[in-house]
């Protein structure tokens, strides 16, 4: 999806979120998503280094750096940071997420990302967004019925999220439910109007 101008406006309003909370993850993290789509590897790092720099919680900026390598291309590398993260921190749902998120990217060893996934949303108390990392294993996996399970929950935690809506639209389309595939897009529309913009590769 080509952003355009609508992408230096979201640049500029994470920019001022961060002014007024320089350690908001969200922002921090939804900002370096743009600026990787946008391949501005060095300007992701530097949204990295300011975030630390303000006092970002180590658990989060690792998050943020394996977002970066995985979006350079340095997967043994990201694996290399996660298992160790894992192996030190085992009931920490956020870095089984993390590591669930480079086999997604990858491709690979789908199985054991299901089981990271799986373990995850055990380990988590609100899980929409581990809901939503699972099914999207699922639906590399071709399970999109799975996929559709898990969206479903995480809407029912958090049903203002376009990003799922648009994730469900496609699972919906896969499976033939044209009529659910279109009313989820257009609620994802209604929601944020590029809501799929970071995710999209995942199922297009």
């Amino acid at each position: 999806m080509q952003l355009g101008s609508d992408a230096e406006s979201a640049i500029e309003s994470y920019q001022e979120a961060i002014r007024i909370k320089p350690a908001y993850f969200d922002a921090l993290l939804d900002l370096t998503r743009l600026h990787i789509r946008r391949n501005e590897f060095e300007e992701a790092k530097e949204v990295l280094k300011d975030g630390l720099d303000s006092g970002l919680k180590d658990a989060d900026a690792d998050s943020i750096n394996i977002e970066i390598l995985i979006a350079e291309g340095k997967f043994d590398e990201a694996m290399s940071i996660i298992n160790v993260l894992v192996d030190e921190e085992p009931d920490s749902a956020s870095y089984l997420a993390d590591r669930c998120l480079i086999r997604i990217t990858r491709n690979a060893n789908l199985d054991l990302a299901l089981d990271d996934c799986t373990n995850m949303i055990e380990l988590a108390t609100r899980g929409a967004y581990y809901h939503f990392l699972r099914a999207l294993v699922h639906y590399r996996k071709g399970d999109f019925q799975n996929a559709v399970d898990d969206l479903d929950k995480s809407l029912k935690v958090n049903d203002e999220l376009g990003y799922v809506y648009r994730a469900r639209s496609a699972a919906n389309q896969k499976l033939g439910n044209l009529t659910q595939a279109e009313d989820d897009l257009q609620a994802s529309k209604f929601l944020y109007k590029y809501s799929g913009w970071y995710w999209s590769h995942f199922w297009n």
